[in-house]
């Protein structure tokens, strides 16, 4: 299979450019600062308006509705945005023409001014990469933070550069044609069955994760969650492989988090957390690579701490929304797999769960919510077009009842709901079958419960 490796721009030099996304029309407006000139490819009809500046820019040509590979005739190289899969026919068909193939992270390997860290891992990469950047913050350092989570990497170079520390959110689908790309530190938080619809295999999607750590040297660390780290890293530390450090609960590890006393201790000091916003198992499991990181960039631990002390969880991420007649309401909306709202209703100790969940399937095992939810969740409530599979691999493990709505599903939570329970969604699939994302996804059921809410004031 080819890769870019050793991709060296020059101006003059022609480049494909396939999907214009976010990632692809950061890439492209890149690559035109770099003298190189774009042929640029996307399946939609052009009308979206984020593209409009684009198609009056020089030294660019456009095809739309198709990815045809005489579009791309003499081109130099390729960049491919995250939603273009390895195994599409139009990358197929340009490595069958020698025409090497990139993505976002690739293109820019080599190219960072100041130190990288970058945060993979099924679940928790974006929390991870906001309370870095928070915590940097607040040690005085001017960090550039994107991504995966919604600013392109290109554009930390389109806004000038210069900053102390970038930290990047990088998705396995990104980590596919990562080409060279290095991080000064790299962090793998966990693996658990995600995208196998894209991947096809549980061991490939494994594969691309690592990829994080493939071309790091002595001088770099690869920040590895205790429950991942096995003996495929045993190499790691010799030879000119990266410094392991590894975090989790565990004896023999580099930080060691005390979950009863939500502690975390890394580098001989402690940093007690029972007054931030990152208790419980997920959130300490979050603040032990960020501790990790910020000190290993030399942050004092007082600066440190008061970075995490100033930390807001994200939205759809195990976010509040109301208590209505003694009962909460949660909105997980960003829990598209199984690991997810296990981590979830994890978070929510001594208390019965309806769990709303459904969507569009990605591929997952479902069947790995079945001890969950014996023990945690009093009514399972599914919708979506993964209703089906999942009532089937999740018989008989609590009460299940199905929904046509997303609004269906909340009157249905509400009703079996008493006082002192908890109703989360926390879909355990994509969004697309019935919501643009998991956003909008997460913002329709926040209405839906603050309605709800608005009529139960003043009874």
């Amino acid at each position: 299979m080819m890769q870019a490796e050793n991709l060296a721009i020059r101006p003059g030099m022609k480049a494909a450019v396939i999907g214009l996304g976010l990632s692809g029309r950061a890439c492209l407006k890149y690559l035109l600062t770099r003298g190189v000139r774009v042929a640029a490819s996307d399946l939609g009809d052009g009308s979206d308006d984020g593209l409009q500046e684009l198609l009056a820019l020089e030294g660019v040509s456009f095809e739309f509705g198709r990815h045809s590979i005489g579009f791309f005739a003499g081109c130099d190289f390729a960049v491919a945005g995250p939603g273009v899969p390895l195994e599409s026919e139009i990358i197929l068909q340009l490595r069958e023409c020698g025409i090497p193939v990139v993505g976002e992270l690739g293109l820019l390997a080599g190219e960072f001014d100041c130190p990288l860290i970058a945060v993979t891992g099924t679940n928790g990469k974006t929390t991870v990469t906001e309370l870095l950047g928070t915590t940097l913050t607040a040690a005085g350092l001017d960090v550039f933070a994107g991504g995966n989570l919604g600013t392109p990497a290109c554009e930390y170079f389109l806004q000038g550069k210069g900053k102390d520390a970038v930290i990047l959110e990088v998705s396995s689908f990104q980590l596919d044609l990562a080409g060279e790309f290095r991080p000064h530190i790299g962090i793998l938080l966990n693996i658990s069955p995600d995208h196998l619809d894209r991947h096809g295999s549980m061991d490939n999607y494994i594969g691309a994760k690592k990829k994080l750590f493939d071309h790091q040297g002595k001088d770099d660390f690869a920040i590895i969650g205790s429950d991942v780290c096995g003996g495929e890293f045993a190499d790691f530390g010799q030879g000119g492989r990266p410094r392991l450090l590894r975090f989790g609960c565990g004896s023999n590890l580099e930080a060691a988090i005390d979950f009863s006393r939500s502690l975390v201790s890394f580098g001989g000091e402690e940093y007690h957390l029972a007054d931030t916003a990152l208790v419980g198992h997920s959130g300490l499991l979050n603040a032990a690579p960020a501790i990790m990181a910020a000190a290993l960039l030399g942050c004092p631990h007082g600066q440190i701490l008061a970075g995490l002390k100033s930390f807001r969880p994200l939205a759809h991420r195990l976010e509040y929304v109301a208590e209505i007649n003694g009962v909460s309401y949660y909105n997980d909306s960003k829990a598209t797999n199984t690991g997810a709202v296990i981590e979830a209703l994890s978070a929510v100790d001594g208390k019965k769960v309806i769990l709303i969940a459904g969507g569009r399937d990605k591929g997952d095992d479902y069947t790995l919510l079945r001890k969950s939810l014996e023990e945690k969740v009093k009514t399972l409530i599914l919708m979506g077009e993964a209703a089906p599979v999942m009532e089937k691999k999740l018989d008989g493990s609590t009460e299940i009842l199905r929904a046509s709505s997303l609004e269906e599903a909340v009157v249905a939570a509400a009703a079996v709901a008493a006082a002192g329970e908890v109703v989360m969604l926390s879909p355990a699939c994509a969004s697309f079958d019935m919501f643009e994302n998991y956003r909008v996804r997460g913002e329709t059921f926040k209405h839906l419960v603050q309605k709800m809410a608005e009529g139960h004031e003043g009874k």
